[in-house]
């Protein structure tokens, strides 16, 4: 099996060598672009986020966007802390990030704070859930969220700036420039946000209110992309992206003081090629990122300081002949680590072989993907996936989805000290889901229907606990966690005239247990995961007419297990209302309308109503307009 497993990795290897929508409430957009096979789930949809257009809450973060899908759900430590998704009940190392194809889930800790990512980092952000190591690899368990920036040859010059003010002394500042013609482009970015975060919070019924202390956030984004297209089928980009946050860590709700403080600090760099060719298209990428976390807390003489770079070089080919589709490519990524923590400065070299079969006629589309990896000299297990989609009728498709999927052990997980074991083994399991959708259009009226069914078994989770006789915790493969669920969601629009109506529900059950009971921490067999709500609803409103938009969001979240107190279920609700003038806009936004008292984490208070108001304004000049 070895030398099989060898000949298709070689195999593989020398094919490498040389030779927005106006929509009032979002639903997922068809797909009838071409565009890689690698970047779509082969079924008719997928949920886009554009973050160009005029409307208020395209102006958030990444995790108050995409909060509105109820089969996603952030585990936030309060405003402004660290927030990590859970996609269908599972951990947030189980969920790939990627910004232009380039995947940046931090090696150490295995996954990424989504509270340091302004949606506007990027001109679209797509979700897609379910499994998908056989074309991304490690960590691409459940879900897959997309960053991707894109050129727009058709303006000359376009401007965008929006200021915001808001409670607890949040302010925050965006600025976007875009200068070129129909073979250059140049965007410039800036994002600078900070807020004091001093809000009074519930403790107990028995107890007055208390205000948050050491608090404070200051978040600074810098990003320059450049594109260049030389001729018709040839795309040449350069992406640089500097990011730096410092934030204070505030006391639980058990502590009366804190002085403890986290600073993030990174510099990414990537440059990309893309040819479309006769029958096909054909990309290449690099990325270099350079990223520090250092984490400083005098109560407890605490200094910790961690780094890390990763190189990553990736390469796809595919083409095309009437239905059939043939995609091959390579990943390979090093990275070295340091760490006060770490005995020395450990390194890792993964190069990943993937290739990908589509069949699509008019009404069928078959997917099958394949991938090998070789890690550190090791490798893993073939890694396989197939997907089934049929158009059964106008605007009715089902598709069933089967996946293998695998996770490796962090550095921290194997280098740490104490407590790090290098001879931790990958998380591994399979996935299913089955998906039905319909879509319809009469009249003034549209709509869709979706619903999905999945189910994945994880083995060899791994847990960090405390083994007889060690006073420290330690990684281990402690158990095996079953995951299943459904979600649904019904969306509706009505137009007439300048009046738009729009209503999307969304409702998300989730069954996610440990299957082997866990000493320390103490897991039973058959507790649900901890931070995984069962029942999951959001309901989203929408109206506009004229120059005026409003939206309303409705959040329930069942209750939760914590891992020393359990956390009752939840409701709030959000509110942005904005008038628009030709490009211009002024917005409010409310969150957390009702002024609810709540935990998403135990012992970490949310803050209750907040007010945001803000301005944007800008000029642009494209092509078919010589004015402004």
């Amino acid at each position: 099996m070895q030398i099989i497993r060898k000949l298709l990795f070689f195999l593989c290897l020398s094919h490498l060598l040389p030779a927005q929508t106006d929509t009032l409430i979002e639903l997922p957009v068809v797909l009838f672009e071409k565009s890689p096979i690698r970047s779509s789930d082969g079924s008719r949809r997928q949920q886009t986020y554009p973050a160009d257009s005029l409307r208020p809450n395209n102006y958030a973060a990444l995790p108050e966007r995409l909060a509105a899908d109820a089969g996603i759900y952030f585990k936030s430590y309060g405003a402004g802390s660290l927030t990590t998704a859970s996609v269908r009940g599972g951990a947030a190392e189980h969920t790939l990030v990627l910004w232009n194809g380039l995947p940046l889930t931090s090696p150490m800790l295995g996954q990424l704070d989504l509270s340091l990512l302004p949606l506007g980092v990027a001109e679209n952000a797509r979700l897609q859930k379910g499994g998908n190591s056989a074309l991304w690899g490690s960590g691409a368990i459940t879900g897959l969220i997309f960053l991707d920036n894109r050129p727009d040859f058709s303006q000359k010059l376009s401007v965008r700036t929006l200021t915001e003010f808001g409670s607890f002394e949040h302010r925050q500042q965006q600025f976007k420039a875009r200068v070129g013609n129909e073979k250059f482009q140049s965007v410039s970015k800036v994002f600078y946000t900070e807020a004091d975060n001093d809000f009074s919070y519930f403790v107990a019924d028995n107890l007055p209110r208390r205000v948050q202390t050491n608090a404070a956030l200051q978040q600074k984004n810098y990003l320059q992309d450049f594109y260049w297209k030389a001729g018709d089928r040839d795309l040449f980009s350069v992406h640089l992206w500097r990011q730096k946050s410092e934030r204070q860590i505030p006391p639980t709700t058990v502590q009366n003081t804190s002085v403890a403080k986290q600073e993030d600090d990174a510099m990414r760099a990537s440059a990309g090629w893309r040819r479309i060719t006769k029958s096909g298209l054909m990309q290449g990428k690099i990325g270099w990122f350079d990223e520090q976390l250092n984490y400083f807390d005098e109560a407890i003489l605490l200094d910790s300081r961690s780094k890390f770079q990763t190189l990553t070089a990736d390469f796809t080919t595919q083409f095309a002949r009437q239905n059939h589709t043939v995609q091959i490519g390579g990943t390979h990524i090093y990275t070295r680590a340091e760490s006060v923590n770490y005995a020395d400065v450990p390194e890792e070299n993964k190069t990943g072989i993937f290739a990908s079969y589509q069949y699509r006629p008019s009404d069928f589309m078959l997917q099958i993907s394949l991938r090998e990896e070789l890690v550190n000299g090791s490798f893993i297990p073939v890694t396989p996936a197939a997907h089934v989609h049929y158009n059964a009728a106008k605007g009715l498709g089902v598709g069933v989805k089967v996946s293998r999927d695998y996770r490796l052990p962090t550095f921290n997980a194997r280098y740490w000290r104490p407590g790090g074991n290098p001879d931790l083994l990958p998380e591994s399991g399979w996935s299913q889901e089955i998906y039905a959708d319909a879509d319809f259009e009469r009249g003034a009226f549209s709509g869709l229907l979706q619903v999905s069914l999945f189910h994945r078994v994880l083995n060899n989770r791994m847990l960090w606990g405390r083994k007889e006789g060690e006073n420290f915790f330690s990684a281990q493969n402690l158990t095996r966690v079953r995951s299943r669920g459904a979600e649904a969601e019904l969306g509706t629009n009505y137009r007439r005239n300048a009046m738009k109506i729009g209503l999307k529900l969304n409702y998300a059950y989730t069954r996610s247990v440990n299957e082997v009971a866990v000493l320390n921490p103490e897991i039973d067999a058959g507790a649900q995961l901890f931070y995984v709500p069962q029942h999951r609803f959001t309901s989203t409103f929408g109206f506009d007419f004229k120059s005026i938009n409003l939206i309303y969001r409705h959040f329930f979240n069942g209750k939760t297990t914590g891992i020393i107190e359990d956390l009752p279920a939840f409701q709030t609700a959000d509110l942005a209302v904005q008038y628009c003038f030709k490009k211009d806009a002024i917005f409010v936004k409310i969150d957390n309308l009702w002024d609810a008292d709540f935990f998403v984490i135990e012992r970490r208070p949310q803050p209750g109503r907040t007010l945001r108001v803000g301005v944007t304004f800008g000029f642009e000049r494209n092509d078919s307009d010589n004015s402004n």
